[in-house]
């Protein structure tokens, strides 16, 4: 036998194994990230060797270097030691199955189905693209000077010169000394601008409002198609899309996907860890393994706050899984005993890698926070006001001030009633009637769904009330309702669920009154199509109608107005954004310009 005919033999025996493809692409892997550790700066040399052996502060690129190159190191030597062992987990993570406990996909959407996502997904966009280029919010500027583009000063120090400070892109990946940078959302801002800067041939210290946000729109818009993807997991297909429809109308949905901040992504990856939760836990499959872990990691990589989420969700996947397992041990069923050691091995594998990458870029900002952490101003504690806030605003994302008399005392009822109801029925319908649709569409799902899904889905909408009880009675860290924007998604979507079973039951109930229809619209066979479309029309009416669309609609029709200067006080200092794009700081006590100072001293310099 020849080399070349031996080479040909093995090949053909090894490419169609995906076990040989695992080792291939994570040798890969592995070989890139002990290139770039090579060749990295090291932490012991330069600039972060220096002010390691002083013990000085550690600014953005120090964090990145220090923390970056060991955890680096041994997410590296974790990843090679796990396709050193899969020789021996492999045959655990891919046993012989039966062909009746082999996983089934699920069913197809038709046509029609996707047809109506593409609309509901052109509304969305027609939503909240008019409004992409509003001014500049106060938490937005926060982020927007110190980790994603910077700021123009004088510089005392220098002879009080007009100078750009420039955000680098250690500053926006690693630095987090207030503890509000949402990392993903400034990387990927920052690259957008870098992008427009190139493109249009714009000086660096210009920036636009658009460029930054626009990967919070793309995420906000993507995460409603996710969100339909999710109901799929364990509704039908009308729920999903009414789910969407309601997701793409939701006055709070459109307004975080219209911000320069992290909660796009977090709207994002909540209902991309939850379906992919399902999936694995009723396929098994790799892809739903890793949706569920990279779902996870989008959500902490743009706001930690999302831990109260994420660690749920995963300890109620691994009591699901150990409690299949006892149980197939308990019954002597080596099916179902290979089913459950496959998906076990499977989460373990997907999880130690994917949480060992997502520690390598998202904890040293994190540890940076930590290193400058300060005793925040505020004290939580869970008010009445606090709570009519987080009601109203993921009932209808609507902000509402409880009235209060001269001794600062909260109004009687009785001029509650007539401040609120009485001015605004419709929407107070809305309002009151949300909480109990999703309470009837968690019931509905325990009672209909797998056995196993009604856990995960009952942890999920729990998990604010966890972190509320965690803020009020024993950190008494500042909370703010959208810091609970994970919740949003679960909460569409169980209202969506509500919704279809209450529609689908008056359908059967009229279908079943009437003897002479066809048997396909008898009781449980009610049309798709009437019942759809009745329940999208009374719940966009409901949310036309109440205000929080006609605002966004306006946005088509106003006449474009001219861009002013907006100002925003922070500490001792004016933060002033002019319409052209520039950004800057200054005392307050000088009188704030109306035009932005010209010359500019010509350079940059680096941030902190």
């Amino acid at each position: 036998m020849t080399l070349h005919s031996a080479w040909c033999d093995w090949w053909r025996e090894k490419r169609n194994r995906p076990h040989f493809w695992f080792v291939i692409v994570t040798a890969l892997a592995v070989t890139a990230a002990c290139i770039i550790l090579r060749k990295m700066e090291h932490p012991w040399v330069g600039v972060t060797g220096k002010r390691v052996r002083h013990g000085y502060p550690f600014i953005g690129e120090d964090y990145g270097r220090y923390w970056g190159f060991w955890i680096g190191l041994g997410a590296t030597i974790l990843t090679g030691l796990i396709a050193l062992v899969s020789r021996w987990w492999w045959s655990w993570a891919h046993p012989s199955l039966d062909q009746s406990v082999q996983s089934a996909k699920n069913s197809p959407w038709g046509r029609g189905s996707w047809i109506c996502l593409m609309a509901i997904l052109l509304l969305a966009g027609l939503l909240r693209v008019p409004q992409i280029d509003r001014e500049i919010l106060r938490d937005e500027q926060d982020t927007l000077r110190y980790h994603i583009h910077g700021y123009h000063f004088y510089d005392e120090k220098h002879g009080g010169g007009l100078t750009f400070q420039a955000v680098t892109w250690a500053d926006a990946a690693f630095w987090n000394q207030h503890g509000n940078n949402p990392v993903l959302m400034s990387v990927a801002a920052k690259a957008s601008l870098v992008i427009w800067q190139k493109w249009t041939g714009t000086p660096g210290d210009h920036l636009n409002v658009v460029a930054i946000r626009l990967p919070s729109l793309i995420a906000g818009w993507a995460s409603i198609a996710v969100l339909a993807w999710c109901l799929m997991g364990f509704a039908s297909g009308r729920v999903a899309l009414l789910g969407a429809l309601m997701a793409a109308i939701h006055p709070l949905h459109i307004d975080y996907c219209e911000q320069a901040r992290g909660y796009a992504f977090v709207m994002l990856g909540a209902p991309l860890a939850l379906g992919s939760a399902i999936r694995a836990l009723r396929s098994g499959r790799w892809l739903s393994w890793i949706g569920l872990v990279g779902g996870c990691a989008i959500m902490l990589y743009a706001y930690i706050g999302s831990l109260f989420f994420v660690c749920p969700l995963a300890l109620t996947v691994i009591v699901i899984l150990a409690c299949r397992w006892w149980k197939s041990l308990r019954a002597g069923d080596r099916q179902a005993i290979l089913t459950a050691r496959r998906d076990v091995t499977r989460l373990v594998v997907t999880g130690l890698i994917g949480t060992s990458i997502y520690l390598v870029l998202a904890l040293p900002s994190i540890i940076c926070f930590w290193d400058y952490r300060e005793k925040f101003p505020w004290r939580f504690a869970p008010s009445a006001q606090w709570w009519l806030v987080f009601w109203t605003e993921y009932a209808s994302g609507h902000f509402f001030q409880l009235p209060r008399n001269a001794e600062g005392n909260t109004e009687p009822l009785s001029v509650l009633i007539d401040t609120f109801l009485k001015q605004n029925p419709l929407l107070w319908a809305e309002i009151l009637l949300a909480p109990a649709l999703a309470i009837a569409g968690l019931i509905q799902i325990w009672r209909k769904s797998e056995r196993w899904i009604s856990p995960l889905i009952g942890v999920a909408f729990l998990t604010p009330f966890l972190q509320i009880a965690v803020h009020g009675l024993m950190t008494h860290i500042v909370l703010f309702y959208f810091y609970l924007i994970y919740w949003l998604p679960v909460v569409i979507g169980l209202e969506a669920f509500a919704v279809d079973s209450f529609f689908a039951w008056a359908a059967d109930q009229l279908s079943s009154t009437k003897g002479d229809l066809d048997q396909s619209t008898r009781r449980g066979h009610a049309p798709w199509w009437p019942i759809w479309l009745t329940m999208a029309s009374v719940w966009i009416g409901f949310l036309f109608l109440n205000g929080g669309l006609k605002q966004n609609f306006r946005a088509w029709l106003a006449p474009k107005r001219e861009r002013e200067l907006v100002n925003y006080d922070r500490g001792d200092f004016h933060w002033i954004n002019y319409p052209e794009g520039r950004l800057l700081r200054l005392r307050k006590e000088k009188e704030i310009p109306q035009v932005f100072p010209e010359p500019l001293s010509g350079h940059d310099t680096p941030s902190h």
